[in-house]
């Protein structure tokens, strides 16, 4: 089951220590245990990081403890994504541990009662955007595994423009990302060994495997798909699933990364392809 839960409403205005304590409560309610919350955290940073953490064990302890013991492991084993890593923290002065609580609220608690989306109040300080491009790449990554599902086979292959295919349009920077997710698109791919190309004949992302982007890619490339993709799809799917994935793409593909519409979208997209994979 994907991990991205959706916690009881009830009180709740404060900071991630006071999540914490309605998370466990809903927990409770449900028959749900604590350390089930801490096992799909930390299963969700070894997703985004390519860590290992989920290797090491990981007795029931309480939430601090965890938080503090997590950020730790994630310092120690995060190895070429350091930069990624420490570029998405959302609190310098807590350290790697503020991204774990971040993440746990991404994954657990309703977005309108997390931490980034009170700060519009009165009074409170300003909005963070580390968190929101942390749950950007939470999403970003499920969508990117319903689109290789669905696509990869023709891109690879079926695609009358290879190499390049459709990674000769510069999509990665149209002007609706925010500067900081640029820079976040090179950590991420820097991570994995990639160099700037010599040549800009096509998106300096595009390599022999495809796009080097899962957590950052701009939605104007993941929303992406050719003519020939979309009469490939109708092939093998029936008409009325395959529009009810294909409508939430379009929309995805010109969103502008907010507050919230984008992550509903996604969330759309993710789940009409998936009905699609089966």
């Amino acid at each position: 089951m994907d991990p991205i839960y959706h916690a009881s409403r009830r009180g709740w205005v404060g900071r991630v220590q006071r999540v914490v304590t309605v998370l466990e409560a809903w927990l409770a309610q449900r028959s749900v245990r604590a350390i089930e919350v801490q096992r799909s955290t930390v299963a969700e940073l070894d997703r985004l990081f390519h860590t290992q953490l989920a290797a090491a064990p990981w007795p029931p302890q309480p939430w601090g403890d965890f938080v503090q013991a997590a950020g730790r492991q994630l310092d120690a084993r995060v190895g070429d994504y350091g930069a990624l890593l420490l570029a998405l923290v959302p609190d310098r002065d807590r350290g790697t541990g503020s991204l774990v609580e971040a993440l746990a609220e991404i994954l657990f608690v309703p977005r309108s009662h997390r931490t980034e989306y009170v700060h519009n109040r009165a009074g409170a300080p300003p909005w963070d955007i580390r968190r929101l491009l942390l749950e950007y790449a939470v999403w970003s990554l499920r969508v990117d595994e319903v689109l290789g599902g669905l696509t990869k086979g023709f891109c690879a292959r079926g695609c009358d423009r290879l190499p390049t295919g459709c990674c000769s349009v510069l999509g990665y920077d149209m002007g609706m990302v925010p500067e900081a997710m640029l820079e976040l698109q090179q950590l991420e791919a820097s991570g994995q060994g990639w160099q700037v190309p010599a040549t800009e004949d096509k998106c300096k992302y595009h390599g022999r495997d495809g796009c080097c982007l899962r957590l950052f890619k701009s939605p104007a490339c993941a929303g992406m798909l050719c003519d020939g993709l979309v009469q490939e799809l109708g092939r093998r799917y029936s008409a009325e699933p395959l529009q009810a994935f294909l409508r939430p793409l379009a929309r995805y593909r010109n969103q502008v990364l907010d507050r919230s519409a984008i992550f509903d979208v996604m969330a759309l997209v993710v789940a009409t392809g998936r009905r699609l994979l089966g």
